[in-house]
């Protein structure tokens, strides 16, 4: 049979023109956007549904996270006030801890001080055979040139030096005790305390969760939001760090100055020791006590040098 040149032949039968005019045409560019470009089908493969579906759990997620964030702000400003407020209420119970325990120290010190006054007048009724590196003197070889009235000028005068170097010694020593010991006892009150607060449960899961947030691609309008509140969150740590490291300055001084207590103790040994050394030099240079150096010095120094 011979068609026409707009006739169709399908199968055994013969399709005018007019036949197809009853379907709709495709719309090649709406089917487009239904075709996967990578597989030439014309819908999403399954794998990416699944993607998209979990990209969109994930930012509704987020989403719920950001409000519930946004709501707590006020309450998590509201914590660290309440927790300052306790800080300084704490801070008076351990500085009054700590008063008591000066107190306590003080003593044990006013109980050491007769033992080394009684401990010094052993040291200076003997002959001392360090004393020139002790003392940084250059005497012992001269002693046995001596006469009573050389004697006793070098007691009332550089001998005195060296008692008042003995006590300068033990107090340096007994303050360097005391200082250790208070701003070791500061240390660790205030280390413990901050960390009640940096270690707070809800506190170290928001560091957690803006560390992961860093790592995840989030579109707009949902990523200005966060930007917005990791400023926020950033700004109120920021805040908190000023006001300890401001509040922690107001106490410092306390423990790293001088305080009353050591002040008056060590005014009280000195003129405790003004007193004892004037009583001493006196029954020092009484008792001619030059003489039992001299015998002393004999049992230490060899015999060709006691001669010379």
């Amino acid at each position: 049979m011979e068609l026409s040149g707009s006739e169709v032949e399908l199968g055994n039968e013969v399709v005018s023109p007019s036949f197809f005019s009853k379907f709709p045409r495709f719309n090649c560019n709406i089917l487009s956007n239904y075709m996967d470009t990578n597989s030439l089908s014309p819908y999403k493969s399954e794998n990416q549904i699944k993607l998209e579906k979990e990209q969109r759990r994930k930012l509704k997620k987020i989403t719920v996270e950001q409000g519930l964030l946004e709501k707590s702000e006020e309450l998590k400003k509201h914590a660290w006030r309440n927790w300052m407020t306790k800080l300084e209420i704490d801070w008076q119970y351990f500085n009054s801890y700590l008063e008591t325990e000066k107190k306590c120290w003080i003593e044990e010190r006013e109980s050491e001080w007769q033992e080394w006054l009684n401990s010094m007048e052993n040291k200076w009724m003997h002959y001392n055979e360090n004393m020139d590196n002790e003392y940084e003197q250059n005497i012992l070889n001269e002693l046995p040139t001596w006469d009573e009235s050389t004697w006793e000028t070098w007691i009332k005068t550089e001998g005195k030096k060296c008692m008042l170097m003995d006590l300068n010694k033990w107090m340096h020593e007994k303050q360097v005790i005391w200082k250790e010991w208070i701003i070791k006892q500061w240390r660790e009150w205030k280390k413990d305390k901050i960390l009640t607060w940096l270690l707070k449960d809800w506190r170290r899961d928001e560091f957690e969760y803006w560390e992961k947030l860093k790592y995840i691609e989030i579109p707009n309008p949902l990523n200005e939001r966060i930007k917005k509140n990791q400023h926020k969150w950033e700004k109120r740590v920021s805040m908190e760090k000023a006001q300890w490291n401001s509040w922690v300055r107001s106490k410092e001084g306390l423990y790293y100055n001088e305080c009353k207590k050591w002040k008056k103790l060590k005014e009280d040994k000195q003129n405790s020791f003004n007193e004892w050394v004037e009583v001493f030099i006196n029954k020092w240079i009484n008792k001619k006590q030059w003489n039992v150096w001299n015998e002393e010095r004999k049992n230490v120094v060899p015999k060709e040098e006691c001669t010379n």
